[in-house]
């Protein structure tokens, strides 16, 4: 009888031949969402699982085509069962769609090996105070056609029926524009018999152009509880669910300055103050020794830097020693109210009477559409 004959070369051989092919196949390349059908603005989940042990990673630049890379985490896993070896990596990735309707997670590749693609589903879910979804977003201005540096009130209201766990956005920047952040509070409102946890974000907007003013969508980022983890909403949880909220672009008109206001600063407010101080009692001039006065412009709804300088003038019987101007700007609910500061140092040449001229400035008056004049007597 004549038996096969097996050397230990070729019991190796045949081993790892066998091994590596095992190993070939069972290699592959999985990716799986935590759900395929999503609103605007709401992140998914995309877990990419290889079935191996790797240093390096996929190329996952055709995610960039239609969604918004927001994490990226990677996880090895190493394990014996039964006897045999088990490993695999696995990628964690959060995205944000970057449009909405039917959209498809392209297949990935890797080692030789790819994925299969994943459809999914973006509904542009309305937002508003009918909506039904937990947390929106309300934009609203205060007028719809303004002039050339008159200030606009931008509002949103991000409006929260449910626990909301942070709240930030991206910096308001609008082309051919000024904005200054004014106010940010928080109050209760009811909308349609619910609570809601309002955050108000209040901005002057200040066009520095005519024509039409685009102001862009402002993309907001909440955390609020997620349903699917019942311990999202304790006070210990780190956890929640991501979503971004997008306010609604606006158009306005921005008219240019009137033809009859003629030349000199252009003013566009609802008032403007004058008032003078004095550094002593006017009872107690005395020829050649100094005396400061100040005068202040304020302006409701303009910058400091919009008010121009004031004409301060010497005359018969005294000189004047302008001192640098001081602007301020105070922000309040109501928007922006500048103010300019001029201080003068006066000196009377002689004993006798002066006379200071009258100050005036002239400013558009946007409530009524007309040119007015506000004064500081002389004296």
């Amino acid at each position: 009888m004549i038996r096969p004959y097996f050397s230990i070369k070729h019991i190796v051989l045949v081993s790892l031949l066998w091994l590596t092919a095992t190993t070939v196949v069972a290699q592959t390349l999985t990716a799986t969402v935590d759900r395929t059908q999503l609103g605007k603005g709401e992140t998914l989940e995309l877990r990419v699982r290889y079935d191996g042990q790797t240093t390096s990673e996929p190329d996952f630049s055709p995610l960039n085509i239609d969604f918004e890379v927001l994490s990226q985490h990677q996880k090895n896993q190493f394990s014996i069962r039964n006897g045999s070896t088990v490993s695999n990596t696995e990628w964690r990735i959060q995205l944000l769609p970057r449009t909405t309707g039917s959209l498809t997670i392209p297949p990935l590749s890797f080692k030789g090996v790819s994925s299969q693609a994943i459809q999914l589903k973006v509904e542009n879910s309305q937002q508003g105070s009918n909506s039904n979804q937990p947390v929106f977003v309300e934009t609203d201005l205060n007028k719809n056609a303004a002039y050339v540096q008159e200030q606009l009130l931008l509002t949103f209201r991000i409006n929260a029926s449910t626990g909301l766990q942070s709240i930030a956005s991206e910096d308001l920047m609008i082309k051919d524009a000024s904005v200054v952040k004014v106010s940010e509070n928080q109050y209760q409102k009811q909308i349609n018999g619910v609570n809601h946890l309002v955050v108000e974000l209040k901005y002057a907007v200040f066009p520095e152009t005519s024509g039409e003013l685009t102001i862009p969508s402002l993309r907001f980022n909440a955390v609020i509880p997620d349903r699917r983890d019942p311990y999202s909403s304790s006070f210990f949880s780190r956890g929640g669910k991501r979503v971004f909220l997008y306010s609604d672009a606006k158009k306005i008109s921005i008219k240019p300055k009137p033809a009859t206001y003629g030349s000199g600063e252009w003013l566009p407010t609802t008032a403007v103050s004058l008032s003078e101080r004095w550094s002593r009692p006017l009872d107690e001039l005395v020829a050649g020794e100094p005396i400061t006065r100040t005068i202040h412009i304020s302006a409701q709804g303009l910058t400091a830097a919009q008010l121009p300088p004031l004409q301060i003038t010497a005359g018969p019987g005294f000189k004047i020693y302008p001192e640098q101007p001081q602007l301020d700007n105070d922000v309040t609910h109501d928007g922006v109210i500048g103010t300019r500061s001029e201080a003068v140092a006066l000196v009377a040449s002689k004993s006798g009477n002066i006379e200071l001229p009258a100050i005036t400035v002239k400013w558009w008056d946007t409530s009524s559409n007309q040119m007015r004049e506000t004064v500081l007597a002389a004296r």
